[in-house]
């Protein structure tokens, strides 16, 4: 089964209307960006809703900016993933895992950058090989080497990095947000996402 007919799969189960989308994407057209991978529209928004893939090894969570989120460390690992262990995406709770709720509880604005610090960052899952697949902006923007929630070098703490990283390549924190949790910009990106 492809990537398309997944997503128009997903879309049905939770009720949106495919033709809809593809009208919009129609008259949006050259509007949108390239990503300069092959013609492959890069994503303007941070997303709001998920499925997961277990076809693919690592599974894959496909959010519905058309982004997508791969934990290799942890390949098929249900709670990692989310499989069996959902919880509310609109919750204020910060939690280890699922990860796809973490980021979604961000985006929406369930969870703030304070609350995430507040709660000691819980960045256990969060491994240097989290992969962004079609990202709203480029994590080759910043160093993210001392980009942090909460001080320390502990392994779980310097973790955080990738938290912080993913957030700022899936669109949900700004570049000025990710700058003040110690990441160091590597170009100008003031005009690169909003020309």
């Amino acid at each position: 089964m492809s990537n398309n007919q997944k997503f128009e799969e997903f879309a049905e189960q939770v009720g949106v209307d495919i033709s809809k989308i593809n009208k919009k994407l129609e008259e949006v057209g050259n509007s949108l960006s390239s990503n300069n991978t092959g013609g492959t529209v890069r994503p303007k928004r941070p997303p709001t809703a998920h499925w997961l893939d277990r076809t693919t090894t690592p599974w894959t969570i496909w959010f519905d900016n058309g982004s997508g989120l791969q934990f290799p460390d942890y390949a098929k690992t249900e709670t990692i993933y989310g499989y069996g262990y959902g919880s509310a995406i609109s919750s204020e709770n910060v939690e280890g895992y699922p990860l796809a709720q973490m980021v979604l509880r961000c985006a929406n604005g369930s969870v703030s950058i304070a609350k995430y610090k507040s709660s000691g960052g819980h960045a256990d899952y969060w491994a240097d090989s989290t992969k962004i697949i079609n990202p709203v902006r480029d994590e080759a923007d910043f160093d993210w080497s001392d980009a942090r929630l909460t001080p320390g070098n502990e392994w779980y703490i310097m973790r955080q990095r990738n938290i912080i990283r993913v957030m700022y390549a899936l669109g949900v924190w700004s570049a000025e947000e990710v700058k003040e949790l110690g990441a160091k910009p590597l170009i100008d990106v003031t005009n690169k996402y909003n020309p």
